[in-house]
């Protein structure tokens, strides 16, 4: 039987209990899961949130808030709600010591840390520390409940853990989370961490072979391939190799706009991305086409629509499209939202 006429018979079969009231917060989370492979975002969401009308226990409750809110970051890349949701995670599941409650304690504060790492570094360094300390002190428990998934607490100790720079402990959490992941999944998401863990720790070629594995792993959605696709291109930028990066940053680029399905909030920054890489391999024009895509693609309120504004009117410049140049740049310098450093350059190109 084909793998999707397998899914939409199990989703079927989910959606069953629940019309039926199971009550189960598992059907709930894998329904969503199931829509969430099959490129049904907003359904999965959807699920989720009506879950939150059934009278879970605490811990269950916040287990839901904690998914609900991953999932919500994943499709939007919002930060706000899903911080509130892991924030509220952890406010129900605060004086319960049981192992199941301090596993997902730890995993809602690190969605808060991921989430709130931006807007306030040093709360979500913080919280991120806070929430390693609960994952070591499951993991170091006897017998973990069946409920507490050993490579959920060794995947997210590995992500707090390159969130504060400490590489080599991220990196040795991440190869025991490789180790005991038992589907496909689990194997891709630990190599695409290592391999992130490798390049920010400036291990290049290692983050490369990390990576380069994770894409050949088989039977993993579009969607998981684009952030594995723009590490590569971060890496071989790292290691001077220009043209393969922007080959890898236009792979993630291709999957994103090859299915309208997609979520298209990554876009953005890949088509910036993009430029930057063109214009250091001196191809100005396929530089600009991607900058004028980024400015197209961000919202004017964010600083980035002003930055990739700027990069144009450089590329036009450049171009010897001198009224295009200055048009751009009168912008920037005008924008009250622009970064200094854009308005300054903007003032020098005029």
């Amino acid at each position: 039987m084909p793998a999707h006429v397998t899914t939409d018979v199990k989703a079927k079969q989910l959606r069953d209990n629940l019309a039926a009231g199971s009550g189960k917060l598992d059907d709930y989370l894998e329904l969503a899961n199931l829509l969430f492979e099959t490129n049904r975002f907003g359904e999965a969401v959807e699920i989720l949130r009506h879950a939150l009308d059934v009278p879970f226990g605490s811990v269950e409750r916040a287990v839901l808030l904690t998914a609900l809110g991953g999932c919500i970051n994943v499709v939007t890349l919002g930060r706000d709600e899903p911080r509130v949701l892991g924030e509220q995670a952890v406010a129900l599941t605060e004086g319960i010591e049981t192992c199941e409650a301090l596993a997902t304690r730890a995993k809602a504060q690190a969605l808060v840390a991921s989430c709130g790492w931006l807007d306030d570094p040093a709360r979500a360094e913080e919280i991120a520390a806070s929430a390693l300390a609960l994952f070591d002190r499951v993991l170091e428990a006897d017998r973990l409940p069946a409920s507490v998934d050993r490579y959920e607490l060794l995947f997210e100790s590995a992500r707090m853990n390159c969130l504060l720079r400490r590489f080599e402990e991220g990196a040795s959490r991440c190869a025991e989370a490789l180790r005991a992941a038992s589907d496909q999944y689990q194997k891709f998401n630990s190599l695409v961490e290592l391999g992130t863990i490798y390049r920010e720790a400036g291990m290049l070629t290692e983050a490369r072979e990390a990576l380069a594995r994770a894409v050949r792993v088989p039977d993993v959605t579009a969607l998981a391939l684009v952030r594995p696709y723009n590490e590569l291109a971060l890496t071989e930028e790292a290691l001077g190799k220009k043209a393969e990066a922007r080959a890898k940053v236009r792979k993630a680029i291709d999957i994103l706009q090859s299915d309208p399905t997609l979520p298209r909030g990554y876009l953005p920054d890949l088509f910036r991305e993009d430029g930057y890489i063109s214009y250091e391999l001196d191809d100005i024009e396929e530089a600009a086409k991607s900058f004028k895509a980024a400015v197209d693609s961000y919202s004017a309120a964010d600083p980035r629509h002003w930055n990739s504004l700027m990069w144009l009117a450089r590329c036009d410049y450049d171009l010897g499209q001198l009224e295009a140049a200055r048009t751009s740049a009168t912008l920037v310098k005008q924008s009250p939202v622009a970064s200094e450093e854009d308005r300054a350059s903007a003032d020098w190109l005029l």
